[in-house]
């Protein structure tokens, strides 16, 4: 849904997965990967912005990519409530307002 309303933002997160982090596999470590810009981005997040990214995923999803990136309970406690916070305050009253 998102993505048929912002069509450069899919070409935008389709250049990132065809091109840079291909790239990135091969020039960089995981492990320099996750110091250089896991890191960095996890601490520049914003409640909104987990919520954002979290939005698109059902329940079952958001707790795959929780086990995958080894992510402790409490953080996704926090992260997850982060994300319905926003569903609250920022998306449905878009969805209400917007997408009539």
């Amino acid at each position: 849904m998102f993505t048929q309303l912002c069509p450069l933002l899919e070409e935008h997160l389709r250049e990132e997965e065809e091109e840079a982090l291909p790239l990135m596999r091969k020039h960089f470590t995981p492990a320099e990967i996750e110091k250089n810009v896991v890191a960095k981005i996890m601490r520049t997040l914003t409640p909104d912005s987990v919520g954002t990214f979290m939005r698109p995923m059902s329940r079952d999803e958001r707790r795959a990519f929780a086990r995958q990136e080894k992510i402790p309970f409490f953080i996704r406690w926090i992260l997850f409530r982060q994300a319905a916070k926003y569903e609250r305050r920022v998306w449905g009253p878009f969805q209400r307002e917007c997408l009539r």
